[in-house]
């Protein structure tokens, strides 16, 4: 009931009620969409805690850019303290429904041990699995970084990243 008058009392558009509305009826795009309205301040008071409120909502619910966009509030820590583990979560559940740009992300978390134990073969894994769905920054990483990994890691991820793609991204053991 708090967030159907905080959006009552910034709201200039009756669309924006419409969309509380459906949200609150579990709908996950319109949770996705408050996130980012609360997120930019686009028609509404500009407010993190319920921007990251909707956006956890729809992402629990399986919303894979809500989970990508927690990700990366919770990495950089501009808006949020940073907090790595939160982060590595929700790149995570956004890198099992198939996101490219959580995949990469997951990866250099792994490749950093920031949130994680350091890992360069689940790194180069989770940037092939990227890689293979043509996402350049991930191309460019194993490009660039595959030159500093052994070919062991480079052999073991490789495997390990074809397993994963061909299970549609289930139960990545990375």
């Amino acid at each position: 009931m708090l967030m159907l008058l905080c959006v009552h009392a910034s709201a200039t558009d009756d669309s924006i009620n419409e969309l509380l509305k459906q949200a609150l009826q579990g709908d996950l795009s319109s949770q996705y969409t408050l996130g980012y309205l609360y997120h930019s301040g686009d028609n509404v008071h500009r407010d993190i805690n319920l921007a990251i409120s909707w956006y956890q909502k729809a992402a629990l619910a399986g919303h894979q850019k809500a989970a990508h966009i927690l990700g990366t509030i919770y990495d950089f820590g501009r808006e949020v303290q940073e907090d790595n583990p939160r982060a590595v979560k929700w790149y995570r559940a956004a890198a099992a429904q198939g996101d490219p740009e959580a995949q990469t992300s997951l990866g250099k978390m792994y490749y950093n041990g920031e949130g994680l134990n350091q890992s360069d073969t689940k790194a180069f894994a989770w940037w092939s699995v990227a890689s293979a769905q043509g996402f350049e920054p991930a191309k460019r990483l194993i490009r660039d970084i595959g030159v500093i990994i052994s070919q062991r890691y480079i052999d073991e991820a490789t495997e390990a990243a074809e397993a994963c793609r061909l299970a549609n991204y289930e139960n990545c053991k990375f």
